[in-house]
């Protein structure tokens, strides 16, 4: 997760071979007790997605580009604010704002959030299995 020019697509194009939903815009719907990613119509440089892929989200990462890589757990109100400056929201209604913010709060509750500094190397995918996914199982 983050803006224009924090590294979504550096870190897709790392990805090498690995599936990719989309370089730009997601939607989290909660399925089955599980939050999944779903693509959308809004795409980055990888260009339009063409078929309706979906994955589990095992966590959440506001990405920012560095010179090495390291990580640190973000508490659920600052993971608040991170999610709620990267929504893109049309018009203002109060109900929707309560039922994001209640989301929000279910999402961050289930789904470990973490800021991931990372410089643009391959080496991104070893530190995320050896570092990051074991803190997640």
């Amino acid at each position: 997760c983050g803006p224009t020019e924090s590294g979504k697509t550096t870190i897709a194009r790392l990805a090498e071979r690995r599936p990719v939903l989309t370089d730009e815009s997601v939607t989290v719907l909660k399925r089955s007790h599980v939050f999944q990613a779903f693509a959308t119509p809004f795409f980055g440089e990888f260009g339009m997605i063409n078929k309706n892929r979906s994955g589990k989200v095992n966590a959440l990462f506001f990405i920012e580009k560095s010179t090495s890589f390291s990580h640190e757990r973000i508490a659920s109100f600052d993971a608040h604010l991170g999610l709620f400056k990267n929504i893109t929201l049309s018009g203002r209604n109060n109900q929707i704002i309560e039922d994001l913010l209640n989301t929000f709060s279910k999402f961050t509750d289930e789904v470990p959030c973490l800021k991931l500094y990372f410089k643009q190397s391959p080496l991104l995918w070893r530190y995320l299995d050896e570092e990051i996914t074991p803190i997640l199982s």
